[in-house]
């Protein structure tokens, strides 16, 4: 008898598709879950309207700068300080002037061996960024283009065009050192020697729009003595006048040029005028008639120039260089509404995480994806993709309308700088601070994965972000340059405007939009936070029952 052998049945299959475990899709499940709060998107909203609302009333406030009509643009549209000793001759076409500075000191009869910013003191010294050198220049109109090679007693040999440009010598002492300015087209080139036969090359310049026939001589300018007091929000800022005296010999000028020498003083300070006589009020009403400057030394500031069997003695006032104390930093105050968008964020980026926590759904959410640091990885782009593509809109908006308020207010060049979403750095500030926004987001992600509770991550992440703004201004500077370098707060130097410059006495400060990284380095020490506490919460997550 033949026993037969049934068949084998055919599984089941199902006419679905199969699902799919992979990383794109844990993305999408997160998306999906974040878009079905209701009170998360009720969040984002409000964090777009913030960020917007608090943007345009900052760029109402207050009025516009009235200095702008009396403040001189130099080449680049910028405010300017040109003031300074100029013993000068005309030069046609190609060629160049040589001299050996001899020494530098403090216009004043100090020594030149050391600098002091200290008010009160009889002797001063000269000041770092004094200046002794030769210069080739449009003419001796003021914010004229022009190139220069100096010796400075602070900062070595540099070779400086146009105001805003710098370049750096050797770090040499101001006294017998030979400097040589070639002039070939728009091209100057700088050398510097210690004994005037072995030259060594500073730096080749480009100033265009120089006419063909210019002034070239000998100058020497003293910047104003700096001094700053910072507390808790406050910052107080001092200039008073300096004057140097720089000594040159073996002044030789190769070229299309005349054999005579005119020494006058470039520019005027301005300060207030001085009464002949005092008026009948009693003397405290006097408009502080005893704290103007006595009309000896204001014409003692246009300084002087001498010349003895080729021995050359100018002592000036004065600087050529950005003129960083008119107006203020337009930037930033049309990026207001970040500061208080970032808390917005922040909270957003907490509950993200913390309310599955407190709802249970987490355990929920594991047991979907057993790959534990995958979802936080997942929740942190999604929270970081959604909050830079509402940011970046909301930023955008209040920017330029900010801009356009705040030039209609009268902060106009030169000033204020013109800034936009199609300039360079109004369309980096607006970027970066929607892309510091996104990771802030994430910061609040991490913490609140690490904390597991809403008020405490939520509040740690603003402290971290905003307390070093606070206590910066009590801290020495050199301190609050590495808090500003070390911790997330270095995010806001994605805001940094483009109106520090180095080469002058004025230091950079927080309190005046300026930050020690740049942008891009101030975004990667955030980046390194977030990703370092969001490794520090998979971690956990890993090692955690829930």
């Amino acid at each position: 008898m033949r026993t037969e052998t049934p068949p084998t049945p055919t599984p089941y299959r199902s006419s679905l598709p199969p699902g799919r475990d992979g990383f794109l899709q844990l993305l999408r499940a997160e998306l999906t879950k974040f878009r079905s709060v209701r009170r998360w998107l009720i969040g984002l909203a409000a964090a777009a309207l913030v960020s917007v609302t608090l943007t345009m009333l900052a760029s109402n406030s207050g009025p516009g700068n009235n200095q702008a009509p009396d403040a001189l643009a130099g080449p680049g549209g910028g405010a300017v300080q040109d003031r300074f000793r100029f013993v000068h001759q005309p030069l046609t076409g190609d060629g160049e002037i040589v001299a050996r500075v001899v020494s530098m000191a403090d216009g004043s009869g100090g020594s030149g061996e050391r600098e002091s910013t200290v008010p009160g003191d009889e002797d001063h010294g000269i000041v770092a960024w004094a200046k002794a050198g030769v210069l080739i220049k449009d003419g001796t109109k003021q914010g004229s283009r022009y190139a220069a090679l100096m010796v400075t007693p602070g900062h070595g040999v540099r070779l400086q065009h146009n105001y805003t440009e710098d370049l750096a010598g050797s770090d040499a002492a101001p006294k017998n050192r030979w400097l040589k300015l070639v002039r070939k087209g728009t091209g100057f080139t700088g050398y510097e020697s210690a004994d005037g036969s072995d030259w060594t090359k500073v730096g080749t310049v480009t100033v265009a729009g120089l006419p063909r026939t210019a002034e070239v001589g000998l100058f020497v300018a003293s910047s104003d003595r700096y001094t700053v007091e910072r507390s808790f929000g406050t910052l107080s800022e001092g200039v008073g006048p300096s004057k140097a005296t720089g000594v040159f010999d073996h002044v030789t000028l190769n070229g299309a040029a005349s054999d005579a020498w005119t020494g006058e003083p470039i520019g005027e300070l301005s300060l207030p005028k001085v009464p002949d006589r005092p008026d009948d009020r009693p003397l405290d009403e006097q408009e502080n008639r005893e704290e103007l400057p006595p009309r000896q030394e204001i014409e003692d500031l246009k300084g002087s120039d001498r010349e003895s069997g080729g021995v050359f003695t100018v002592t000036g006032s004065g600087d050529i260089a950005p003129d960083a104390f008119v107006g203020g930093d337009n930037l930033t105050q049309g990026l207001a509404g970040s500061w208080v968008a970032l808390m917005v964020f922040a909270a957003l980026g907490t509950l993200f995480i913390t309310s599955e926590y407190r709802r249970g759904m987490i355990r929920t959410t594991l047991t979907a994806t057993p790959r534990r640091g995958r979802v936080l990885v997942a929740k942190a782009l999604v929270i970081g993709a959604v909050s830079f593509a509402v940011a970046l809109p909301a930023t955008a908006l209040g920017f330029a309308w900010a801009q356009q308020r705040m030039q209609d207010h009268g902060y106009v060049p030169p000033v204020y700088l013109e800034y936009s979403l199609a300039h360079g750095t109004g369309l980096r500030a607006v970027i970066g601070t929607s892309a510091m926004l996104a990771l802030v987001a994430v910061l609040a992600l991490a913490a609140g994965a690490v904390l597991r509770h809403s008020a405490g991550a939520i509040t740690g992440v603003i402290l971290l972000m905003l307390a070093p703004l606070i206590l910066g201004g009590a801290l020495p500077l050199g301190a609050t340059q590495w808090l500003f370098r070390l911790t997330p707060v270095a995010a806001f130097s994605v805001q940094r405007s483009g109106m520090y410059y180095p080469q002058m006495e004025r230091p950079c400060m927080p309190e005046n939009a300026c930050y020690p990284l740049a942008p891009a380095g101030g975004l990667g020490v955030l980046l390194l936070w977030a990703a370092a506490l969001l490794a520090l919460a998979v971690w956990r997550l890993r090692k955690s029952d829930v």
